[in-house]
C-alpha cells in the first residue's frame, strides 16, 4: 500500500547531495511540519526526512536555504525497526 501526500516544509537542515555515476543526484533534508495546537495550546511540531531525486534534487541545491518553505509531494514510506 502506498501512501501520497503532499505539503508545505520547511528546511530544517542542510541538504546534503549524494552523486551516482550515472550522473543521478540524491539530495536528502529534514523537513518541518507545523500542524496547529494541541488541547493545551503547545505548538504541534513534527519532521520528517525527506528525499528528492534527479532535476528536483538538484534545484533544491541551488535554490532552496536553510528555513525556506518549498511544497512537497510524493510517497510516505515508515521504517521501524
Amino acid at each position: 500500500m502506498s501512501l501520497y501526500a503532499n505539503g508545505i516544509v520547511r528546511i530544517i537542515t542542510k541538504p546534503e547531495a549524494r552523486y551516482f555515476e550515472s550522473s543521478t543526484v540524491v539530495v536528502n533534508f529534514v523537513g518541518g511540519l507545523h500542524e496547529g495546537r494541541d488541547r493545551n495550546g503547545n505548538y504541534i511540531r513534527n519532521a520528517i526526512d525527506c528525499e528528492a531525486w534527479g532535476k528536483t534534487g538538484a534545484a533544491i541545491l541551488e535554490r532552496c536555504a536553510l528555513m525556506d518553505s518549498i511544497m512537497v509531494t510524493g510517497s510516505i514510506r515508515r521504517q521501524d525497526w
